[in-house]
């Protein structure tokens, strides 16, 4: 009796963990997949439709969406019937998907937006804070607060954060740099400063990128440089002048290659038959078919022997 009794309750509690453990399966079962993780909280997808998933493990935003992005500083961008949102951590709309493009908010506090057809600036309210426009924006607003537009998606202008334009919208091409701006209109090329000031008139057929105050033109076939701080235009007797690179600048003459200081200068003589500007205080030379490094004073920089760099990787592990 007692082994018939041990027995039934064996049975009973091996039925009762099985069905325990069926449903422990079944509630912890995902039917979903986790498309990315933010601060504990995930996107979630299930039949094509996306939603957010909070640390509790509640889904705060519904699987009705067709794509979720990634969060950024606590936003995630959000596409419902091909329109696009921000929705914020609490499962909130932050900005409505009303939106055919909506991009992330720069550091000015707004976001480039697309809709209708043109492109507008809106603020984290939703409020419009550069009327939607332009055709074409060639990027966000840039460290200096500046950026590139066009009206009717051909000719182009510069403008600020309050709207106001900076250069007129009559160019094919614009170029923003840090102390500059180029412009490009009818296979010619202008210089400004970043208040739209001419520095170099709509006349020349090259004007080079450079870092720091001095840059390379070319006019009328001859090439020279335009020392900013100053005002004054130099021309020089080379065939080319390449980029101002960390205070040299590469220049051709009767297919030599050579570099002068931020005076114009000759530093390094015109020697190699191949050169390029400096990067991390060296440059690529060939002459006489041997390639190599120099430095600024134009010594040659040797071969570090392959033991060197096997030193470099050892003491960084």
């Amino acid at each position: 009796m007692m082994k018939r009794t041990l027995l039934f309750g064996s049975i009973f509690i091996g039925i009762l963990l099985g069905n325990l453990i069926g449903i422990y399966l079944l509630l912890s079962r995902k039917d979903y997949r986790i498309v990315s993780r933010y601060n504990h909280f995930q996107i979630i997808e299930k039949n094509q439709r996306m939603g957010i998933m909070n640390p509790q493990g509640n889904i705060i935003f519904p699987l009705l969406y067709e794509k979720i992005d990634s969060f950024h500083y606590g936003i995630a961008r959000v596409t419902k019937d091909k329109k696009i949102g921000y929705v914020d951590t609490t499962g909130k709309w932050k900005i409505p998907p009303v939106y055919d493009d909506l991009y992330l908010f720069n550091s000015f506090g707004s976001a480039l937006a697309l809709q209708n057809g043109k492109y507008g600036w809106i603020n984290k309210r939703n409020e419009t804070v550069i009327p939607f426009l332009y055709k074409n924006v060639q990027s966000d607003f840039n460290r200096n607060g500046q950026t590139i537009v066009s009206k009717d998606g051909q000719k182009y202008g510069c403008i600020n954060l309050r709207n106001e334009t900076i250069l007129d919208f009559i160019y094919d091409r614009i170029e923003l740099f840090d102390i500059y701006m180029l412009g490009e209109k009818d296979s010619s090329q202008g210089l400004y400063d970043l208040q739209g000031k001419i520095l170099l008139p709509l006349t020349y057929e090259r004007i080079q990128k450079s870092e720091g105050p001095v840059i390379p033109f070319k006019q009328n076939g001859k090439w020279g440089i335009y020392k900013s701080i100053t005002q004054e235009k130099v021309y020089l007797p080379y065939d080319s002048i390449g980029s101002y690179q960390e205070g040299l600048v590469c220049v051709t003459k009767d297919d030599k290659f050579g570099y002068l200081d931020l005076s114009g200068e000759p530093v390094i003589p015109l020697k190699f038959n191949f050169a390029t500007g400096f990067h991390h205080q060296h440059a690529n030379v060939s002459t006489h078919g041997y390639r190599f490094s120099i430095d600024k004073e134009g010594n040659r920089i040797p071969h570090r022997p392959i033991n060197y760099f096997f030193g470099i990787l050892i003491n960084k592990l």
